[in-house]
């Protein structure tokens, strides 16, 4: 297979009084083109800032301290995302096409007219029902399912070879989520496209994904395959995510993670995840951070992986 984008770190700090901490910690992957790659962990894990950074939209003051990225042999080279909150990614003084049209002409030499006909294909191509009609909607008059189809558009707009998601489907119900995730899949396969996808749902990232990554307290844990992560996590904190949203039979039997995550500012030099870890050890808080491959395409950075065993995990 092809690499569609092989990032080697990256690494943002964030403020914190007067000076400046590490939210995320050289954090590093690879997406071959046409696969999707799930990148799952708690609120606040550094998921997003992770993404921001490859966008190069990061927030007010803060910075990306290192980043280095190559992409794979595919024409173009682009990055596209797609955000969380439709709403908040169109502008409210654009009607639909404009909208799609303005990726058009940013990536081809073509005139107005025909970005716009590119635009009404693009809205066809994402299941936007009677294109030509909603073609002239403005974003507040159509609902989340659609405005969220209007920004996938945006998106391939641009023809990206690597399609960044940001909890897409969040805000949206489940049958429309399905619908969302079932159309990013179509388009994956369709156009070879690679696809990060940011959730903190395991069954969301399960799927559409054929890999999943996992982001504790800016650091990437756990890598691996999607049936080998969630049929034989190795690392403690992907084996509690999972227990957390485990259901049996209609009946709820998750149990909740003990405690919170750190804040940038504690990190500490060895597992981050020690201090809520019901395995943990001496060795665990002082041993440097190594994701180490643990089976084919199977990595972890937990230090006591051979010890623990899948009773404990």
């Amino acid at each position: 297979m092809t690499v569609a984008l092989d990032v080697q770190a990256v690494q943002v700090a964030i403020p914190h009084h007067r000076t400046s901490v590490l939210a995320v910690t050289d954090v590093a992957f690879t997406i071959e083109q046409g696969e999707a790659l799930g990148l799952v962990g708690e609120s606040g894990s550094g998921k997003s800032l992770t993404l921001r950074a490859l966008m190069g939209i990061l927030p007010p003051r803060t910075s990306q301290e290192a980043l280095r990225l190559s992409y794979g042999e595919a024409a173009g080279h682009r990055m596209a995302m797609i955000f969380q909150e439709p709403l908040a990614a169109m502008s409210p003084t654009k009607r639909v096409q404009d909208l799609i049209a303005e990726g058009v002409m940013a990536t081809r030499s073509v005139p107005r007219r025909a970005a716009r006909a590119r635009a009404l294909e693009l809205m066809a191509e994402v299941g936007i029902p009677q294109p030509a009609q909603r073609a002239r909607a403005w974003p507040h008059e159509l609902s989340g399912g659609l405005r969220q189809r209007v920004v996938i558009a945006m998106a391939l707009a641009t023809d990206p070879t690597v399609l960044l998601c940001d909890e897409p489907t969040t805000a949206l119900d489940v049958t429309v989520q399905d619908q969302i995730l079932g159309l990013l899949d179509q388009l994956r396969r369709d156009r070879g496209m690679a696809i990060l996808f940011v959730s903190h749902d395991l069954a969301v990232v399960a799927t559409l994904c054929q890999r999943i990554a996992v982001m504790y307290a800016g650091q990437i844990i756990e890598v691996g395959s999607t049936h080998d992560v969630l049929r034989t996590p190795k690392h403690p904190y992907t084996a509690a995510l999972l227990q957390a949203s485990r259901s049996r039979s209609g009946v709820q039997t998750s149990r909740p993670i003990g405690g919170s995550p750190p804040a940038p500012e504690t990190f500490a030099e060895g597992c981050r995840f020690a201090d809520r870890c019901r395995a943990a050890k001496d060795v665990c808080r002082t041993a440097p951070y190594r994701l180490a491959t643990v089976a084919q395409q199977h990595a972890t950075a937990c230090v006591r992986v051979d010890e623990l065993g899948r009773d404990v995990l």
